[in-house]
């Protein structure tokens, strides 16, 4: 049995199973936008949410407050919603809050082209009770934390079972 809503690094554990293993080519890509364009060119992003939001508790390992500023989206393939994603900051932060407000645009290109740090993927098999799993089924999730100066962006990238027939 995997553990659920335990976030590990590959090197740590973490490993797809046979339901998942679809995953193993968008599992690390960098940005994530160019990998989904590449299995389908109708790619867009819907907005979900932009402003003052919770933070999460597993969240908090790197945004230390109660009081958040999130970005969330849905990552769709011909109007589908096949990864769902949550970019979270400090409440007070004022420069990510203006990086992070890009509308229908992808954050993840916005981010690589910026002098950033940031931390290695860790994974997760996350609960439909997970606040990143917008589904009712038992999901594959990515996170890393990119660092602008000392000031942290949490990105968390979960993928949807919608994801499984882009991959046949």
């Amino acid at each position: 049995m995997k553990p659920l809503d335990t976030w590990l690094t590959l090197e740590n554990g973490f490993s797809l199973d046979d339901n998942t293993a679809y995953l193993a080519d968008i599992l690390q890509a960098i940005p994530l936008t160019l990998a989904l364009k590449a299995k389908c060119p109708q790619f867009s992003v819907e907005l979900l949410h932009l402003g003052h939001s919770v933070v999460a508790n597993d969240e908090q390992v790197y945004i230390a407050t109660e009081q958040g500023y999130s970005r969330e989206v849905g990552l769709c393939l011909q109007q589908q919603t096949v990864v769902w994603a949550r970019s979270v900051c400090a409440g007070d932060d004022a420069a990510w809050h203006e990086i992070m407000d890009c509308g229908t645009q992808p954050l993840g290109m916005r981010l690589y082209e910026l002098p950033l740090r940031r931390t290695e993927f860790e994974f997760a098999y996350l609960s439909p009770e997970h606040p990143a799993n917008p589904c009712d089924e038992i999901i594959v999730s990515r996170r890393s934390c990119f660092y602008l100066q000392a000031a942290p962006l949490l990105l968390i990238e979960s993928f949807l079972p919608t994801l499984k027939p882009h991959d046949e």
